[in-house]
């Protein structure tokens, strides 16, 4: 079975100065935006690349490179710069504006200050498993790993001005979401299907794509999707979360094949 990968990544816009700046339609649209690898996020400060589905690490990483150096340029048309961290380093007096887009003034009308507060980016891995009945029998088996993939890409020790004290103060700014953390144990697509209908009746989220969980199957790829990563330094390092993951993936599927079950590891360790 041939494991594709691609890679999301999120990123803040700065002044010269380290503050936030609400320049994302600006350099948007100056990065040479040809679709959907390049867009908008939650705030007007953010920005969001999506690389192309990905069979090897040099293309995945040619990939990275590419985008935040159409990022970078555009933004760069502005005064502004890309920040490759997860949190807010300066401490930011002013409210970042929302993106007016319907879904997200949704979310800032159910979840208020939550929205506007503790501003964070991450990056997401994606390997391609069609099949949702295994990607969520791979997911159990990554529920050990999500500790171990959080520490590695750990890159957001400040917060607003201040050293947190944590590695990822993004991963505790981001707990505060309803669906955040890893996922639970899940037995079959029926139960995962049962707990997302019941998320959604009791509106702890709005709609499908708000399942937040650190390793989910995702609404709009067929793919598995690894979401514990804080934004990575470099393009270098974004890779190798993707091809990291990817071997998981591997390993987990020959030892489904063997007939290995996962550890029914409790939510509250993980």
């Amino acid at each position: 079975m041939e494991l594709t990968v691609g890679v999301e990544e999120e990123f803040f816009l700065v002044g010269a100065d380290g503050h936030l700046v609400q320049q994302a339609a600006e350099t948007l649209a100056d990065a040479e935006h040809e679709g959907a690898d390049l867009q908008s996020e939650l705030l007007r400060c953010q920005v969001e690349s999506a690389t192309e589905v990905c069979r090897t690490a040099d293309e995945l990483l040619a990939n990275l490179r590419e985008l935040r150096g159409r990022l970078a340029d555009g933004a760069g048309r502005h005064g502004a710069r890309l920040l490759a961290t997860s949190t807010a380093i300066q401490e930011e007096t002013a409210q970042s504006a929302i993106v007016p887009d319907v879904r997200y003034l949704r979310m800032a009308e159910y979840f208020g200050a939550l929205v506007y507060t503790g501003t964070t980016c991450g990056c997401h891995v994606h390997i391609g498993i069609a099949d949702r009945e295994m990607a969520l029998r791979v997911s159990n088996h990554l529920r050990p790993w999500l500790p171990v993939l959080l520490a590695l890409s750990a890159n957001s020790p400040f917060n607003n001005g201040h050293a947190t004290g944590y590695a990822s103060s993004r991963y505790l700014l981001w707990g505060r979401w309803p669906t955040a953390g890893p996922p639970p144990y899940l037995e079959s697509v029926d139960h995962y299907e049962s707990i997302v209908e019941a998320t959604l009746r009791t509106e702890a989220a709005l709609d499908r794509k708000m399942i937040y969980w650190d390793v989910r199957p995702s609404e709009h790829q067929p793919t598995l999707e690894l979401r514990v990563f804080d934004t990575a330094g470099s393009a270098e390092e974004a890779a190798l979360y993707g091809v990291l993951v990817r071997a998981l993936v591997a390993v987990v599927l020959e030892l489904l094949a063997d007939g290995h079950r996962a550890p029914r590891i409790p939510h509250e360790v993980l």
